[in-house]
């Protein structure tokens, strides 16, 4: 039998873009912790989960690895439409 790895990747109703950035964070044991801390599901404040929400992502992950940190954020991809010459995101 062949085992499955990974997860069931998500599904929305729009077309979506996934963003990377790597982050180097200070070598610093307590602080990574900390920061792990408060980006933590039980400790982040709901005001900013509702607040990524608001903004249009859809999903937003934080991995670190020793002093460095790996965030990939899925939004959904926005129509651009052209006004004089000037591009307009909808959001």
């Amino acid at each position: 039998m062949m085992q499955k790895e990974g997860y069931p990747e998500k599904r929305y109703p729009v077309l979506t873009k996934r963003y990377c950035q790597t982050l180097s964070l200070k070598d610093n044991p307590a602080l990574i912790a900390e920061y792990r801390k408060i980006h933590s599901r039980e400790e982040s404040w709901p005001e900013i989960r509702e607040g990524i929400r608001s903004v249009g992502i859809l999903e937003m992950e934080i991995y670190i690895s020793g002093s460095q940190a790996f965030m990939i954020v899925e939004t959904p991809i926005l129509p651009k439409v052209e006004t004089d010459g000037t591009d307009v995101l909808f959001i």
